[in-house]
């Protein structure tokens, strides 16, 4: 009877700690960094988004999520897949041990980076960022960017909490348009 009692106990302990917010469990804390140069070295570690949620609202929600949690980017650019950048310090919050990465929307979407090979811990302080993102409410914004891959107009928004987006084919004028924006040193 006595061991049926351990173990319940125990199983409710178990459920309750973990019930806990997943931000609870994550030991690092994340704040931007206004140095661009702190980005040298990196290179993509993980998307933020699950393959299977690679979509133009997903990649708008994710835009609005950093925006809440560390403002303005270090850069942004109208070529969608250089979209923007931010770098972040990660720190430890038990040992207070600080480490860099890089999140940024790149030609795979969004993604975090960071220098593995000399410090292959990155990736699980990655995965951390992920949780912490995939959890913030959004920030209205807009964003207009160029994939001339398959010549589109790219349009996030983000207005009171509601996302929109659109893909538009461009062609004629406005691809010429968006080509002198992206290449000004071609004409």
């Amino acid at each position: 009877m006595k061991i049926l009692k351990i173990v319940v106990l125990l199983s409710i302990l178990i459920f309750v700690t973990g019930c806990r917010s997943d931000e609870s469990r994550i030991p690092y804390t994340f704040s931007a960094i206004d140095d661009i140069d702190l980005q040298t070295g990196t290179a993509k570690i993980i998307n933020i988004l699950d393959i299977r949620d690679m979509s133009l609202e997903a990649f708008t929600r994710i835009q609005g999520q950093l925006l809440t949690l560390f403002g303005e980017p270090i850069y942004t650019t109208p070529d969608y897949e250089n979209a923007y950048t931010y770098v972040i310090l990660a720190t430890n919050v038990n040992t207070g041990q600080e480490h860099i990465l890089t999140v940024y929307h790149g030609p795979s979407g969004p993604a975090i980076g960071g220098n593995i090979v000399i410090i292959p811990e990155l990736a699980h302080i990655a995965e951390y960022l992920r949780q912490y993102i995939q959890q913030a409410d959004v920030t209205d914004f807009h964003y207009v960017g160029y994939y001339l891959d398959f010549n589109l107009r790219i349009e996030k928004r983000i207005e009171n909490g509601i996302i929109s987006y659109s893909q538009t084919v461009i062609e004629g004028e406005e691809l010429e348009r968006a080509w002198r924006i992206l290449f000004p040193e071609l004409h």
